[in-house]
């Protein structure tokens, strides 16, 4: 993963931009964080990782999709902190 572009990227210039959006135009909803700021790279944190992991797998490691654990989770080996230079947060619902 260390080859993963995006990392090679944040060793030559750190700047970054991290943006969320939740959109449903059914329901009318838009929400939207942006974050920009500094990355730094950071050895993965084992329990961490697994808390992150967890949230979407289910806090039981047994019940992982093990072909996910050993191609997706396992060979990760930075994780990205970011350092918020400013942080913007709205929720425009359109209906």
């Amino acid at each position: 993963m260390n080859s993963d572009s995006f990392i090679q990227r944040i060793k030559i210039d750190s700047r970054v931009a991290l943006s969320v959006v939740d959109f449903d135009l059914e329901s009318g909803i838009l929400r939207h964080v942006g974050i920009r700021g500094k990355a730094t790279l950071e050895k993965v944190n084992p329990s961490r990782l697994k808390r992150f992991v967890g949230k979407y797998l289910g806090h039981n490691t047994k019940d992982w999709n093990q072909w996910f654990v050993k191609n997706i989770v396992d060979p990760l080996e930075v994780m990205i902190e970011i350092q918020s230079d400013s942080t913007v947060a709205k929720d425009v619902p359109f209906f």
